[in-house]
């Protein structure tokens, strides 16, 4: 969280989800423990977010815990009804986004563009 907004999505992907680069800064994965770039319907700019699978004994009740660690944005700028809810972002596009590579209007035409080729909707 030290770096800029817009180099914490490079940050993500060149070092968090690699191993080896993780290993050179003394972290070493867990087995069994995920990292990995995630978006949500509520387009919080989600980085990325750290899984854990639980034993299957529990899985009656949750079958993985999920932290989430999401850039810096205005709370009050994300809906809590029921519009909030859309199809999440494809990840890619919303690390683009949060790059500063996009702005939101080049994010709408993108998925304007694929809705008749995809079924975001579902």
């Amino acid at each position: 969280m030290s770096l800029e907004p817009t180099q914490r999505p490079k940050f993500v992907a060149d070092v968090l989800l690699d191993d080896r680069e993780l290993a050179k800064r003394g972290v070493v994965r867990p087995p069994g423990l995920l990292i990995l770039r995630s978006a949500f319907g509520d387009r919080r700019p989600t980085l990325f977010c750290v899984k854990k699978w639980l034993p299957s004994d529990l899985h009656m009740f949750w079958e993985n815990v999920n932290i989430t660690f999401d850039n810096h944005y205005d709370d009050a700028a994300i809906p809590r009804d029921e519009s909030a809810w859309r199809p999440p972002l494809p990840v890619p596009l919303q690390h683009e986004y949060l790059s500063g590579n996009l702005r939101e209007s080049d994010v709408e035409a993108i998925l304007d563009a694929l809705r008749p080729l995809t079924r975001l909707d579902l």
